[in-house]
């Protein structure tokens, strides 16, 4: 069964001598004059990049322990409490492998229907073992989806399975992740790749080439987009790239791509950018000769 996780995401430690949680999520101290935005676009009957979606996944030590997830628009007006599937999917707590998990999806569509535009932020209190500790995203700005407002922005779309040692144990849930950041996607070139051998006429004889297409995302981002992006999302499964630069010369809508290199990063006063290669995910264009 497929279950829904967050791209964007913060390691937070809530820790006792006898226990760690660990978030897949980002989280923030309440400051809503400083806090950081991430864009949120919806349409109403649009196709799937046009409606944004998030998803906060939670590790657990045992079963009884349980999240409880309010929705706040604004800075402190909580207009609702996250506990089933009425705004994308809830999941209280299942287990993979040895670990406890519990996690919810929010679909922005579903909740401008219900509560209109505006800036949204996330509560959770986690009881884990007894002991409850609160934490709080960032702000989410809902608007609707036009192509000029998406210029200048990537969605970053992953399915993760597997255990990521230190880290979450993912194996067998198909954990979806997505988030918007201000990029650009694209710059398609193609590599070669030839296996061949010199023959008795010193001739050079074809036995296999391949060409295949490489991509790069660049990101002008914040910091906490790219260390996550880096230590846990360029590890997923699949990765799904779809860029909104209208000045882009081709239209790219969910490519899977595998990551090949990280190939630049330049390090400015207010920010860092950073450009991965990827490669496509097919094998690509192969000429087999057979002898």
């Amino acid at each position: 069964m497929a279950h829904s996780g967050t791209l964007c995401s913060t390691d937070i430690v809530l820790a006792t001598s006898e226990v760690e949680s660990v978030q897949v999520g980002n989280f923030i101290d309440c400051d809503c004059e400083d806090f950081f935005t991430e864009l949120a676009l919806v349409k109403d009957g649009g196709d799937d990049h046009e409606n944004d979606y998030v998803s906060f996944l939670f590790k657990l030590v045992r079963s009884s322990d349980s999240i409880g997830v309010e929705l706040f628009k604004g800075c402190d007006n909580k207009v609702d409490d996250i506990n089933d599937d009425t705004f994308g999917q809830f999941y209280s707590v299942f287990q993979s492998n040895e670990t406890f998990l519990s996690g919810f999806r929010i679909d922005w569509l579903k909740v401008q229907q219900t509560h209109g535009y505006g800036k949204y932020y996330i509560k959770v209190t986690l009881s884990i073992l007894g002991q409850e500790s609160t934490i709080e995203t960032h702000e989410f700005e809902v608007k609707e989806y036009s192509d000029l407002l998406a210029d200048g922005t990537v969605k970053i779309e992953t399915i993760q399975n597997g255990k990521i040692i230190n880290g979450l144990d993912f194996t067998g849930i198909d954990w979806v992740n997505s988030i918007r950041v201000p990029g650009f996607f694209g710059k398609k070139e193609y590599e070669f790749e030839t296996d061949n051998y010199i023959d008795s006429n010193r001739t050079i004889k074809q036995i296999q080439d391949k060409t295949y297409r490489t991509y790069s995302l660049v990101m002008n981002s914040a910091m906490n987009w790219a260390n996550n992006i880096f230590e846990r999302e360029i590890l997923a499964n699949n990765i799904f790239l779809t860029d909104y630069n209208l000045e882009n010369y081709e239209v790219y809508r969910k490519v899977e791509v595998y990551p090949d290199s990280i190939e630049k990063q330049d390090h400015k006063i207010t920010r860092k950018d950073y450009e991965i290669k990827f490669r496509e995910k097919s094998e690509g264009r192969i000429k087999r000769n057979y002898f």
